[in-house]
């Protein structure tokens, strides 16, 4: 990854101060590009992982642009799990922000999904671990043009979640949901958790 001056390196994820929005201080974790799949079995579909060219002319001296995404299907419920250690300046809050595209669709909409689980040191059976209550974007309106990325939020329910306890963390697409209706693949290209230090 290149890192921005204002980024270092934390638990394997870019962390960025002044991102957030709300009381105290916000910071910030890049968890994608990144993560891992689940198994493939029934009802752990994964999102496909693929590297994408830029369709633009490279710069003189510069190789072409290449980007990482997530493809989630538009009827099959898929997605893509990360897990880390909650920062230690870790203190409230927890909201996924991610932007997208559209491999086709033009018009509708999408719902982003996601939630976590936190496991609590000398307490909790980590083999045994379940995902708290599962939180959505809202229905999101697609760009109207091909290739145009737009941004959602998820709120995600907080369950135990404090500073360094080991945390996993899950993005998917809710096609059950009513409001997701644009055809096609929703495309992610970029996916931080949010969080509060102070």
């Amino acid at each position: 990854y290149n890192l921005a001056a204002d980024q270092w390196w934390v638990i394997g994820a870019a962390k960025t101060q002044g991102q957030t929005t709300g009381t105290g201080t916000p910071a910030s974790i890049a968890l994608f590009p990144g993560g891992y799949a689940p198994d493939g079995s029934a009802g752990n579909e994964s999102a496909a992982l693929t590297n994408e060219a830029s369709t633009a002319v490279a710069t003189t001296n510069a190789p072409k642009v290449f980007q990482q995404k997530l493809l989630f299907d538009t009827t099959t419920e898929e997605s893509w799990l990360f897990s880390f250690l909650t920062p230690q300046d870790y203190v409230s809050g927890g909201t996924l922000r991610g932007i997208f595209k559209m491999t086709s669709a033009t018009t509708g909409g999408i719902v982003a999904k996601g939630s976590q689980v936190s496991t609590v040191d000398s307490s909790t059976d980590d083999d045994g671990t379940a995902f708290a209550t599962v939180t959505t974007s809202g229905t999101v309106t697609v760009p109207g043009t091909q290739g145009q990325t737009k941004a959602f939020t998820i709120t995600l329910t907080t369950t135990n979640m404090a500073a360094g306890r080991k945390i996993v963390i899950f993005i998917g697409r809710d096609t059950s949901d009513v409001g997701d209706d644009a055809a096609g693949d929703m495309e992610l290209v970029a996916l931080n958790f949010e969080y509060v230090i102070s």
